[in-house]
């Protein structure tokens, strides 16, 4: 399926239908990233018990939520749909399982298709996984994945080639030990947002981990401020978010996520920056 079929496919919300520009118009309309961390992990509030269960052991890095995660889940999904209401369209999540049972509650409370992106994956290093050789820790597959996503939730992957993937898995795994793993969930965030141009501004919430939303808040700013130092993120709770927007039009230039120029407004949800608390409003730079 190529781009408009797949425009049909997600236009199953309200939010899809009123994202959707046709490509003959000109005037300049709003694209809109929310990119979310994931709720409480059980390997942090529980490691005993996580780590001597049968998948602790199997997958000690790829914990599920904790019944406080997904009450935070369901806490941020309906925050977010209280201040943009139905301007989201799709969720697309980090193949960890803490990402895809975030991604399931938002899912629900939008009423919108979920995308496993497996670009948007923890940085996948010894930094954060400590020593293992070749090819790494061992991650769950597509189809274990797949199995944690219940049966009411709709499933569509757009490719980088702009076709429906069936599974709606999207996006190359990192490969161990990865060294540049900010620098690829930047790219992948950029992509995603030009995705969202080609889409005709379709509203994303990405769900995704603290590095890249600490990343996305950051370098958002940057962009805000026009300044050429970014400042320190210094904590990003469970379900913290940033929600990146800019004014774009069908037919624009390719703009970097980050440039200056790009006409960013940051929304930061509950983050500290330099030791304040963002709140889910415009930050007043």
């Amino acid at each position: 399926m190529l781009i408009r079929e797949v425009i049909a496919l997600v236009k199953g919300s309200p939010a899809a239908e009123a994202a959707f520009v046709d490509p003959t118009l000109e005037e300049k309309s709003l694209l809109r990233l929310a990119v979310v961390r994931h709720g409480e992990r059980a390997d942090q509030a529980a490691p005993k018990t996580w780590f001597k269960s049968m998948l602790g052991k199997r997958y000690p890095f790829d914990p599920p939520l904790t019944m406080t995660g997904s009450k935070q889940a369901k806490t941020v999904a309906k925050e977010l749909l209280s201040k943009y209401n139905g301007e989201f369209s799709m969720v697309i999540c980090s193949p960890f399982i803490r990402c895809v049972e975030t991604a399931v509650e938002i899912c629900r409370v939008f009423n919108v298709s979920l995308c496993v992106d497996r670009e948007l994956g923890e940085i996948f290093s010894p930094t954060y996984f400590g020593a293992w050789d070749f090819p790494g820790p061992p991650l769950r597959s597509v189809e274990e994945i797949a199995a944690y996503i219940p049966s009411d939730i709709r499933v569509a992957g757009v490719g980088d080639d702009g076709r429906l993937t069936l599974d709606g898995f999207v996006g190359s795994p990192p490969v161990w030990p990865e060294k540049n793993g900010k620098v690829r969930l930047a790219s992948r965030v950029e992509a995603l947002s030009e995705k969202a141009v080609k889409l005709g501004g379709a509203g994303f919430i990405l769900v995704t981990h603290g590095d890249c939303v600490a990343g996305c808040l950051a370098l958002g700013l940057v962009s805000q401020r026009k300044e050429s130092m970014a400042p320190t993120v210094t904590k990003v709770p469970y379900c913290g978010y940033v929600v990146l927007e800019r004014p774009f039009s069908a037919h624009e230039e390719p703009v970097g996520l980050f440039d200056p120029d790009a006409g960013w407004t940051v929304f930061n949800g509950h983050n500290e920056v330099g030791g304040e608390v963002g709140l889910p409003r415009s930050l007043p730079f």
